[in-house]
């Protein structure tokens, strides 16, 4: 089973790696092209503006009158956003339409879909300083992410019935594409309910790409906080693909050295606003090469 899903997991890579970069379009509910005295904007991927009217659409071409009379014409790929002018001018405050000027997703964009973290792991990039993300899977594991500075962020949450999580991860780019990163999850018990020691996941980390669009490798080691137990090296390769303006797809293949086990997972990122879906499939640690892979289900909200 899992040599068939490395299979499509490659397959899924390659098909991802091989598509151009998504562009998201807007055209607003407030289009009326029978208004012929309704002014539209028009921003094309290249980062022009033009200010005119939009008089039709037909199959795959926008037909765009100037101000002057002249008439261009425009592949449906070739256009961002048309709005009315009036939304320029009066909720230009919101900053909607500058999300989508020139490349809407480009690095740095507060529309990349949580490039902060994959399905088991942390990638280089980081949260903006007062900004974060509550994050909750099915009620169980809850954490708490905030950026305090530039390239570093702090956390913190617990898993049902008695774990508690600390977490710091700082981060910085080398070059526009590439990020490099370090971390550490202190987990340790709290309460006597659950028979477990205290242990530390150090992590560094290394992300090629933007946060629409990146491959992402962990290396670390589950270091034990009592002299008893061995310490555990750990490392995982994935990435993410931002498909449309509000879905991620990502993937991840989590490596260890106890016994050579090997916990793929796959799934997607749905965000609407500041509420975010996760949906996918994981294996868990521990379980046997032939267990079933289990559901994803997890919601989260960035502020």
């Amino acid at each position: 089973m899992y040599k068939k899903l490395l299979k499509l997991i490659l397959w899924c890579c390659i098909i991802c790696s091989s598509l151009p970069p998504a562009h998201s379009q807007y055209f607003s509910h407030q289009l009326n092209l029978q208004d012929s005295s309704q002014v539209h904007i028009l921003r094309t991927s290249r980062g022009d503006r033009f200010v005119g009217q939009l008089k039709d659409i037909r199959s795959t071409n926008l037909f765009f009158v100037l101000g002057n009379g002249d008439e261009l014409t425009f592949a449906f790929r070739e256009v961002v956003s048309i709005i009315t002018w009036q939304e320029e001018t009066l909720d230009g405050s919101k900053g909607w339409h500058r999300q989508f000027r020139g490349d809407p997703f480009k690095d740095g964009q507060k529309s990349s879909i949580g490039a902060e973290n994959l399905i088991y792991s942390s990638t280089a990039f980081n949260y903006e300083p007062g900004e974060g993300e509550v994050r909750s899977f099915v009620f169980i594991v809850n954490i708490v992410d905030v950026g305090v500075a530039k390239g570093l962020s702090i956390g913190g949450g617990f898993v049902l019935p008695d774990i508690g999580i600390l977490r710091m991860k700082a981060t910085t780019p080398i070059s526009k594409s590439l990020h490099l990163g370090a971390g550490v999850n202190m987990i340790f018990p709290l309460t006597d309910i659950t028979d477990i020691e205290g242990v530390a996941h150090t992590y560094a980390i290394l992300t090629s790409g933007n946060p629409d669009r990146f491959f992402n490798v962990t290396i670390g080691a589950f270091v034990a906080l009592d002299s008893f137990s061995d310490d555990i090296f750990i490392a995982s390769v994935g990435g993410g693909y931002r498909v449309a303006p509000q879905w991620r797809l990502h993937f991840e293949m989590v490596f260890g050295a106890d016994e050579g086990a090997f916990i793929p997972a796959v799934g997607a990122v749905w965000q609407k606003g500041n509420f975010k879906l996760d949906l996918g499939l994981a294996g868990l640690p521990d379980t046997g090469i032939e267990s079933t892979l289990i559901p994803i289900l997890a919601i989260g909200f960035v502020f």
